[in-house]
């Protein structure tokens, strides 16, 4: 990768001047030279042209996700088969405001060149950590004042900036990525709340159509990240990438419409399809989307258990707040510990099946 390359190639510069070391006797010019050579003739040249391509990279995300953003809305009006009257189109127009030349093409923010950077910098921290214990910068460093940094400590620092803005910036285009690719999602909900009298006779769900293409997407960003990122990095990026698909999913069926049995049914199939995109990275994936495995927990319950759970839900009366039970009290026994009593509360409300 270029990236990794590109690391190598710096860091053997940084080794090859080191030789010129040997014609200065003074530590303290040898840490001049350090300072001066290595780390602003090298070190900051690469980590600012390694900033410069993450910063062009972010910036164009941006306008790429409204673009994305502007072709899913006029796709969604046209399928409704809506005219988009005047004003909204001048509010959408506001939203939207950009010339041609700011349109751009999904190459130019492929996965893959935000994980070099992160893939650069992470070579060169691992580089200038094993540097550091080299005998020549030992001596450096013992040789210097007690307030003095240790050599290459400032590129160390910009380099470890770096990577962790590059890693987020990762975990967030992942997670973006699910929630726009499965924005028409939510739509389907309403064929969720046709009624099943007998729960024995709940078809077998597969996954929604609406959502297929958003998992593919994620599974193809996860193999991305898989495949071009350090082990260290990628451990951040897959879980950070995870709680935020947690939370904007348990958001999604927060506010979402009531659900049957049948609709419970299938928005847990839904989900699971998600939650599995990350089995390679743990075997219990599950754990890292918590919120929304509780969330299915407490809507997937056995009608008469749900009830019994909805009963114990329901609000005490506010002048009263002490009398609200805790959630050890009545979560724990039906596997639920991570969401509030008000959290429960509002995802029960969801189902159908309960009287309120």
């Amino acid at each position: 990768e270029w990236g990794t390359v590109s690391a190598q190639g710096v860091m053997a510069a940084l080794e090859e001047v080191s030789v010129r070391f040997e014609t200065l006797e003074a530590v303290r010019d040898r840490r001049a030279f350090a300072k001066q050579v290595q780390e602003d003739s090298i070190l900051a040249p690469y980590v600012q042209g390694l900033t410069t391509v993450a910063t062009r990279w972010v910036s164009k995300r941006e306008v790429l996700v409204q673009q994305r953003r502007d072709e899913a809305w006029k796709r969604r009006n046209r399928s409704a088969g809506m005219a988009m009257n005047a004003l909204g189109a001048v509010a959408h127009a506001a939203s939207s405001d950009r010339t041609i030349e700011e349109q751009v093409d999904e190459e130019e923010v492929r996965l893959e060149v935000l994980c070099a950077v992160v893939a650069s910098a992470r070579y060169c921290i691992a580089a200038l950590e094993e540097v550091a214990e080299s005998p020549v910068l030992l001596s450096l460093q013992q040789g210097g004042d007690a307030d003095e940094e240790g050599v290459f400590q400032d590129s160390h620092v910009e380099f470890s900036a770096l990577a962790r803005q590059c890693q987020n910036a990762v975990a967030r285009a992942i997670s973006q990525d699910l929630a726009d690719a499965s924005a028409d999602y939510r739509p389907q909900g309403r064929l969720w709340t046709e009624a099943v009298r007998d729960r024995a006779a709940i078809p077998l769900p597969e996954v929604s159509p609406a959502i297929i293409d958003a998992v593919g997407g994620l599974r193809a960003s996860l193999h991305i990240s898989r495949t071009h990122l350090p082990p260290a990095a990628l451990a951040q990026v897959w879980r950070d990438a995870a709680g935020q698909i947690d939370a904007s999913l348990f958001k999604h069926i927060q506010e979402g419409e009531k659900v049957s049995a049948s609709g419970a049914a299938q928005l847990a199939e839904d989900m699971a399809a998600v939650t599995r995109q990350f089995a390679p990275f743990t075997r219990k994936p599950e754990n890292f989307l918590k919120r929304v495995k509780e969330a299915l927990r407490i809507l997937t319950l056995p009608l008469a258990e749900a009830q019994g759970l909805w009963t114990r839900l329901k609000k005490p009366d506010p002048r009263a707040p002490s009398s609200l039970p805790s959630e050890e009290d009545l979560l724990s026994p039906i596997g639920v510990f991570l969401l509030t009593v008000e959290e429960a509360r509002a995802i029960a409300a969801k189902r159908a099946d309960l009287q309120s």
